[in-house]
């Protein structure tokens, strides 16, 4: 039985990452959500043209891997902002090292900690199912 996400879903997500996206001053990018399958086994994607300041937020319909809940819907949200926030230092770095996996790594790494003071450790959560 696969775990998938409704339209009533999506505008949690959008509405959590768009509060976001104003609070850390991103309005200089044009950003685009959609709501589709992804060929990644992850439960949403950032992808952003750093040059053109556009970037498309993209929430997964199969959760299969996740359950599905209002505090994971806007976790991850928040997550693809940051990935936004911090899209032009992965930019910049790759361009200039070698070993560029160590970049989004800590991006990653970055990431996790912003999610993890904003909205707790997930192992000490009750997540409610939506």
């Amino acid at each position: 039985m696969k775990n998938r996400t409704t339209s009533k879903h999506f505008e949690i997500f959008k509405k959590e990452a768009e509060l976001w996206l104003k609070r850390l001053g991103l309005i200089d990018y044009r950003v685009e959500f959609f709501h589709k399958e992804i060929s990644k086994d992850a439960l949403a994607v950032m992808d952003a043209n750093i040059d053109g300041r556009v970037a498309t937020i993209t929430l997964a319909i199969d959760w299969s891997h996740e359950r599905i809940s209002t505090y994971q819907l806007k976790r991850t949200a928040f997550h693809e902002v940051i990935e936004l926030l911090l899209a032009r230092i992965g930019y910049l770095g790759e361009c200039r090292f070698l070993q560029n996996e160590e970049i989004p790594e800590e991006k990653h790494n970055i990431i996790r900690r912003l999610e993890n003071f904003f909205y707790g450790n997930t192992s000490s959560k009750t997540i409610k199912k939506v």
